[in-house]
C-alpha cells in the first residue's frame, strides 16, 4: 500500500514492529504502514457492510485521523505496553544513560499525549454547548499539519455521490470507479491509502470475497505503472486500474 503511495517500507520491520519486537527505531512509513495492516483487520473483524456504511466511515475516518489507528484498534485509549530493556550481549555502555526501548510505542504514546493536550486546552476554555465544543475540536487542526482549505467533508460527501451513481454497476466495476474517484478528489490528506481498502470492502460486500477476506488490490496496482494509475485521461485510469 506504501509502495502505491511512494513509500519504501521492509516487510520484515512490519512484522517486527507489528509484534513490538523492533530492532531499530520505527520510522513514520512503518508506523502508517502497520496502521494499514491492523486496518485491515478491522474491517475484516466486522460484517461485511460495515466499512461502507456511515458509521464504519466516521469510525475508520476518526481514528485515521488520530494516528495511529493501529494502537486505537488494538487497545483502548491511554494503554501504553510495558517496556521491556534487555540487553543480551552485557555490554551496554555504562556512560550513556539512554536506553532503547524496543517493546514501547512511542507513536502510542504521542498520540496519547496529543489527545490529553487537546483535551485539557479544551477544558481551559469559556464553557459552550456540547455540540458547539464538539464542532470546535473537529475544525481547530495545526495548520503546520493540515491543510485548512481541504474540505475533507464535501471531498467525503463528493465521493459518497460517485459511489451512489455507480450502484447500478457490476461490483468491480463500482470499485474501479470508487478507487479512481478517491484518489482524484484526494478525500483525506493523511489516509490516502484507506480508500483502496473501502473498494476492496465494496467487492468483499458484494460476495466476490468470502468470509473476512479483504481482496489486496494493491498487489494488483504495482504491477501497473504509475504514470498510467494517475494519467490525465480519466479511461486510461480506468483501464488501468481494471488491469490491475
Amino acid at each position: 500500500s506504501l509502495w502505491i503511495d511512494g513509500e519504501l517500507v521492509h516487510l520484515e520491520d512490519l512484522v517486527l514492529h507489528d509484534a513490538t519486537r523492533d530492532i531499530r527505531t520505527p520510522t513514520h512509513e512503518l508506523t502508517i504502514a502497520r496502521d494499514v495492516l491492523r486496518t485491515r483487520r478491522r474491517i475484516a473483524a466486522q460484517s461485511p457492510d460495515w466499512a461502507l456504511s456511515t458509521e464504519g466511515i466516521r469510525t475508520l475516518r476518526q481514528t485515521s485521523d488520530n494516528t495511529p489507528i493501529g494502537a486505537d484498534a488494538a487497545e483502548p485509549a491511554g494503554v501504553i505496553r510495558s517496556a521491556v530493556v534487555t540487553d543480551p550481549e552485557g555490554e551496554g555502555d555504562e556512560g550513556d544513560d539512554t536506553e532503547f526501548l524496543p517493546d514501547v510505542d512511542y507513536a502510542a504514546i504521542d498520540a496519547v499525549l496529543a489527545r490529553s493536550e487537546a483535551a485539557i486546552g479544551d477544558a481551559r476554555r469559556p464553557s459552550h454547548a456540547a455540540g458547539s465544543r464538539a464542532a470546535a475540536s473537529r475544525t481547530e487542526k495545526d495548520p503546520l499539519v493540515y491543510d485548512l482549505d481541504w474540505d475533507e467533508d464535501a471531498r467525503l460527501d463528493e465521493w459518497r455521490s460517485v459511489l451512489g451513481q455507480a450502484e447500478h454497476l457490476p461490483a468491480v466495476f463500482r470499485a474501479i470507479i470508487a478507487l479512481d474517484a478517491w484518489n482524484e478528489l484526494s478525500v483525506l490528506q493523511h489516509a490516502p491509502w484507506l480508500g483502496r481498502l473501502l473498494c476492496a470492502s465494496i467487492l468483499r460486500q458484494a460476495g466476490i470475497t468470502t468470509g473476512s477476506h479483504l481482496a489486496a488490490i494493491n498487489l494488483g496496482l504495482k504491477t501497473i505503472p504509475v504514470d498510467r494509475r494517475r494519467h490525465r485521461d480519466r479511461e486510461t485510469r480506468l483501464l488501468a486500474i481494471a488491469h490491475g
